[in-house]
């Protein structure tokens, strides 16, 4: 039944209702440029009516039945899973990039462009097999391309090195952000119990879960209580409040290594299980392939190149003589680009002349024949790994590869920012913030606050003649 203050309680309703509302705007504007943050809208509704006859229900006023959070979760799920393609691609790009940089073709400090001025200087030898000068530039080329060989297999062989360090910072990260969201997890299981909505501590969640996805692939299940569990393949990473660690063990890398073929202790991510971590497509997977497929192949391909390049110059030049009548001579030392070296030569051990058939022609100071046939080798097809073809064939089949595969990560980069961003846009456009709509919203609940206010001091003036001057005569 309505009672004779009625008035003043819907009207203190309506106040701390609209004020609550501008709260609610005020929090908005505040986070306007928070990252994660979603907006809040406090949902009104009427508060249940009174039966009051003979005019039936008599409403008795408004109040705030939850402050709702604008989150839409299916794009939030696409947002993770680009993210973490997103991540895998620029990986791939950033790391191949350096790669590119370290064969540093077409420059004159690569690879290809040492092997000319190596093939060059047995050129002008081979025209002046006597000169002493001439000799001297062909050791000094070799050098050059010596050093281009292993400069560019150490660069490769540190860049996995690198990797290989990350791929244990990236793994205490996820460990620590795993930690976090189950220390969410329980935090908003206790305010989802006492009947609130933890709106702020989900955008919490929400934003940890995105630095997540930039690291490791992974699926997200709805628990009970607001809670969440986030699936690695088939290990649970947060499983409610409770957080699993990653782990690493370490084995020897590359299996295939031979001799004094350099060798580093690889870190494998693993459950404790001893179970490998299924990574998805992400940025960890995206190292794990880089150091592990990519780089190891590009390593071995240029360490069979360099073999091969060794191994054809070296016979060449066993068969030939020098100056000082030497004959049987390596030229290179070595067995791959990580040791690839020139043997301790004198010029005039450089052997240049060639006799065919075996006469006195190796004494003849002219015969620049076997210079000559070394310089050939530019253009000979030699068994490089499983395939024949010449050297600089070779080199420019290796750069392809990497240049391709460059290329593809870049263009794929691209293609996932793009949709990214178009994510982005579909995210603010429900969760964003827009300052001009809370503006308008703001002057509405700060005009039917002042509406409040004014019925407040009308229903007290009407009181305060009632308990004032009824039943006074004359007035």
């Amino acid at each position: 039944m309505a009672g004779t203050f009625l008035g003043i309680e819907i009207g203190k309703r309506a106040l701390m209702t609209h004020q609550r509302a501008l709260w609610v705007i005020s929090h908005n504007v505040g986070n306007a440029n928070t990252p994660g943050y979603t907006r809040q809208v406090a949902d009104l509704r009427a508060t249940p009516s009174l039966d009051a006859p003979p005019y039936g229900h008599l409403g008795t006023g408004v109040d705030v039945v939850q402050i709702r959070r604008m989150h839409d979760a299916f794009t939030q799920i696409q947002l993770l899973q680009e993210e973490m393609s997103l991540g895998y691609w620029e990986e791939m790009a950033g790391r191949i990039g350096q790669v590119e940089r370290f064969l540093m073709e077409p420059t004159e400090s690569g690879i290809g462009q040492a092997l000319d001025w190596f093939w060059e200087a047995w050129n002008e030898l081979a025209k002046r097999p006597e000169s002493i000068p001439e000799r001297e530039v062909v050791l000094e080329r070799a050098r050059g391309v010596a050093d281009a060989f292993r400069h560019t297999r150490q660069q490769l062989y540190e860049l996995q090195l690198d990797l290989n360090r990350q791929i244990e910072v990236q793994v205490g990260e996820v460990n620590t952000l795993a930690s976090r969201i189950a220390q969410l997890n329980k935090e908003i299981a206790r305010v989802v119990r006492l009947g609130q909505q933890p709106n702020d501590l989900m955008d919490q969640r929400d934003e940890l879960l995105r630095q997540l996805s930039t690291i490791v692939g992974f699926t997200i299940e709805d628990g009970k209580d607001g809670q969440i569990s986030v699936r690695m393949g088939d290990h649970m990473l947060v499983d409610g409040d409770r957080a699993y660690r990653l782990e690493t063990r370490t084995k020897p890398f590359p299996d295939d290594a031979q001799g004094d073929q350099p060798q580093f202790n690889a870190v494998e991510v693993i459950w404790p299980d001893g179970d490998l971590a299924n990574l998805g497509t992400s940025k960890l997977q995206a190292m794990v392939e880089l150091r592990d497929t990519h780089i190891q192949g590009w390593i071995r391909d240029l360490d069979e190149l360099a073999k091969a390049f060794i191994d054809a110059v070296n016979a060449l030049h066993r068969q030939g003589g020098g100056l000082d009548g030497s004959t049987d001579l390596d030229f290179f030392t070595g067995e791959g680009a990580w040791d690839i070296g020139v043997a301790a030569l004198r010029p005039e051990q450089v052997a240049a002349a060639y006799d065919d058939p075996p006469t006195t022609g190796l004494e003849e100071p002219g015969n620049g024949e076997n210079a000559r046939r070394i310089a050939d080798l530019a253009h000979t097809d030699l068994l490089i790994g499983s395939t024949e073809m010449t050297v600089d064939e070779a080199m420019e089949s290796l750069l392809a590869r990497v240049g391709s595969m460059g290329q593809e990560s870049q263009v794929r980069v691209e293609t996932q920012t793009v949709l990214l961003n178009h994510l982005e846009d579909q995210r603010a456009s429900v969760s964003g913030v827009s300052l001009d709509e809370e503006l308008t919203n703001m002057l509405r609940f700060e005009h039917a606050y002042a509406a409040a206010a004014r019925v407040l001091t009308a229903v007290d003036s009407m009181l305060e003649h009632l308990i004032l001057r009824t039943g006074r005569v004359g007035l």
